[in-house]
């Protein structure tokens, strides 16, 4: 059960892992101005709601898991070559986030803390996920 569960997160993952992206920064090139212009304003909806997600996700497995999560598994040794199964010691999800991303270890500490507050925000995190959050800021 717990697998179906999952299907529709590892379709969603496989659709952007399968874009062609590189593709479509080399036509850049190719665009005028006022093209290139428009393009932030219909990606950066899209990358808030995918950050919307990660949030919604960050803020679940902060709270499911207290706030420790194992770290990556151990390296495979000669000695002992079933280590490469065992996962690592555990780390507090911020630390574990700060190496998954490659990211500092206070944007990891900030996103972990924002994700929890954010859950404690459910319609706020709704909107951001289904894109009805928008920007108020205005242009200087």
């Amino acid at each position: 059960m717990r697998a179906n569960r999952c299907e529709g997160w590892r379709e969603v993952i496989a659709v952007f892992a399968a874009l062609d992206l590189t593709r479509l920064s080399d036509q850049l090139g190719e665009l005028g101005v006022t093209e290139l212009q428009t393009l932030p304003g219909g990606v950066v909806p899209v990358l808030t709601r995918l950050g919307g997600v990660q949030t919604a996700v960050l803020g679940e497995l902060t709270a499911r898991s207290g706030g420790t999560v194992p770290s990556a598994p151990l390296p495979q040794t000669p000695q002992v070559p079933e280590t490469a199964q065992l996962p690592g010691p555990s780390v507090a999800v911020a630390h574990w986030l700060r190496d998954l991303t490659n990211t500092t270890g206070t944007a990891a500490g900030s996103a972990v803390r924002r994700a929890g507050l954010l859950r404690q925000l459910p319609l706020v995190l709704a909107a951001v996920v289904g894109g009805e959050h928008q920007s108020r800021r205005r242009a200087c």
